[in-house]
């Protein structure tokens, strides 16, 4: 299956839904963005692509945190109605989140955009940690908050693992990291929701995050065939393993990468 980025306009696309097919004939994964997808159009041209799977950025389910934090420029109602075609053209959905915002009610915020996803109802609701990288502005909102200090020793080494934000409170910030590991599977089997306040209050974090991966490795492979998704297990169960046991034993962080950072 090819996986692209098209971002072009919708007489190219056209053009392009004609030919692939013919010249080509591959089923396809793309990303997508809600403004861009939420006309009849544009699901009828992708299911003529033989498009299979598609990759949203919906990142946050509160549409004012989303328009004036991360500078988003969309509605939920937009992200709904493209999700609502996606699913008529039986594409599967695939939504990109961030957990643990800058903000003054992070958890209140993560849960609407968990509630938010149960709505959408994609077939896979991925979800990342955020991380404020120094001299963005998102960093240097969250400095300014004192939330972030910019201590690279005690930076993860991945955006699946912790928070590198300071939320004060040692017990909201293990809710917030382990909504972050249980959100896909949330999103997934949604009876789980009322329970959620308790799962993620548990002090089970390094448990949720082996369930985390096996999950977010499964659910990408299985974009694959089915002979190709036991091909695919045979290198990423080892994989696993040996990545997930490794994950946080190595935490170094290149300061001359952010040279105007002290």
């Amino acid at each position: 299956m090819v996986r692209f980025a098209l971002t072009i306009y919708p007489y190219s696309l056209e053009e392009f839904a004609e030919k692939y097919p013919k010249e080509v004939g591959i089923p396809i994964t793309c990303n997508v963005r809600a403004n861009l997808m939420c006309n009849e159009k544009m699901g009828k041209l992708l299911k003529q692509m033989d498009c299979r799977n598609a990759y949203m950025g919906v990142e946050c389910g509160n549409n004012e945190v989303a328009s004036t934090l991360l500078k988003r420029n969309l509605s939920n109602e937009q992200t709904v109605k493209s999700c609502e075609i996606l699913h008529k053209y039986k594409i599967q959905i695939m939504t990109q989140n961030l957990i643990g915002l800058p903000v003054e009610n992070p958890l209140e915020v993560d849960l609407e955009t968990l509630d938010f996803n149960i709505k959408l109802r994609p077939n896979f609701a991925w979800s990342s940690i955020l991380y404020p990288y120094p001299s963005t502005e998102l960093g240097q909102l969250a400095m300014q908050k004192g939330m972030f200090h910019a201590n690279f020793e005690k930076v993860s080494v991945s955006n699946k693992t912790d928070s590198v934000l300071d939320f004060d409170d040692p017990k909201l910030k293990r809710q917030i990291v382990n909504l972050h590991k249980l959100f896909g599977l949330i999103v997934q089997f949604s009876f789980l929701r009322p329970l959620t306040l308790l799962l993620i209050s548990l002090p089970l974090t390094p448990f949720y995050t082996w369930v985390f991966f096996a999950m977010y490795g499964y659910k990408i492979l299985r974009q694959s065939s089915t002979q190709g998704l036991f091909n695919a297990l045979r290198y990423y169960i080892p994989f696993y393993f040996k990545y997930v046991s490794q994950l946080e034993k190595r935490k170094e962080f290149r300061k001359q990468s952010y040279p105007n950072v002290e």
